[in-house]
């Protein structure tokens, strides 16, 4: 028997329809889309936003440095601290030694001469261009040794200073980038609240069950817009709302949450309950008013050995005679 060629053939198209490639391209993607126009939505391409200018840039800096300087002088510092402390932070390591060891002289009482002088004595601080015209190289040798070895001196005594500086400088801008990070959380919360409040669900339906095997009527309820008003000005405080969830120990505060889970897991019960002890006691209004005497009020009797049920309305109902 002859071998058979074996074709791959394609597979044949499947066709899906529309909710499972939702649910495909959810699974994909991690995302909840209600059609296909939040898929298109969400999934179509958005061009990054142009680079800033030098010109955008240099006035992002200048909003920066300012809101920095307001939370230095809010923390009780000074405008002139922070002049020093940002131009120590941004310094060159090696000027920013130099210019602190003359410091240190001068407040020792040196002049300005002197303490040139003594730079170049005892801290080797020499001009390249001196150095480079000693003729003696072994001399030359010992001066490029020399400066190298207490440039790194002085260097090591100021970069701890320049530490602290950019540490307090960074501290500044953390406090800048956490305030605005806040400021957008508190109003995504706040548009949050707008929308939950805006769609929620004003006329509701509660469906109360039977008694006996006989349907109460459910009750149509409309949440008045003064409550909804209430809620969302509650929510969008965040320090009602804070003091709603948790104690001054900071605690959870379950005398609050408490309450509120049960009456919303029983209320459904608490206003069927309501709604037949309501009815209860205005029958009982009535008959203290009026008497319970049936041929009296033009009710028709219940025949013997029958049994009085609650009947729907515009039905007659047999009500047995006082005695």
């Amino acid at each position: 028997m002859a071998d058979t060629e074996v074709i791959d053939q394609p597979a044949p198209a499947v066709e899906i329809s529309d909710e499972q490639f939702l649910t495909e391209i959810e699974k994909r993607t991690g995302s909840k889309f209600e059609n296909f126009d939040t898929v298109k939505e969400k999934l179509t391409y958005q061009p990054p936003p142009p680079a800033p200018t030098d010109t955008e840039k240099e006035e992002s800096n200048k909003q920066l440095q300012k809101r920095m300087l307001e939370v230095h002088l809010n923390g009780g510092g000074k405008i002139e601290d922070f002049t020093r402390l940002s131009a120590i932070a941004k310094a060159d390591l090696k000027e920013l030694s130099h210019n602190k060891a003359v410091i240190e002289l001068k407040e020792a009482g040196f002049t300005d001469d002197q303490a040139k002088e003594i730079m170049k004595e005892r801290y080797f601080q020499l001009d390249d261009n001196d150095i480079e015209l000693e003729e003696d190289e072994d001399k030359k040798a010992f001066l490029k040794k020399s400066k190298d070895v207490f440039s790194k001196k002085l260097d090591t005594k100021a970069s701890h200073i320049q530490q602290q500086a950019k540490s307090y400088i960074d501290s500044l801008t953390k406090a800048v980038q956490d305030s605005d990070a806040e400021k957008k959380r508190m109003e995504q919360h706040t548009s949050n609240v707008e929308d939950a409040i805006k769609n929620y669900q004003r006329k509701q339906t509660l469906e109360l069950g039977k008694v006996d095997d006989t349907d109460i009527p459910p009750i149509e309820h409309e949440v008045p817009e003064d409550a909804l008003t209430e809620v969302k000005e509650l929510l969008k405080d965040p320090v009602k709302f804070e003091q709603l969830l948790f104690n001054k120990e900071g605690d959870v505060n379950l005398d609050f949450i408490i309450p509120h889970l049960v009456r919303s897991t029983s209320y459904k019960n608490a206003i069927k309950h309501s709604y037949l002890v309501g009815g209860t006691r205005q029958v009982e209004h009535f008959e203290a008013a009026f008497g319970s005497s049936v041929p009296n009020l033009g009710g028709q009797p219940k025949p013997d050995n029958t049994v009085g049920k609650p009947v729907r309305r515009g039905k007659s109902e047999f009500v047995a005679p006082s005695t």
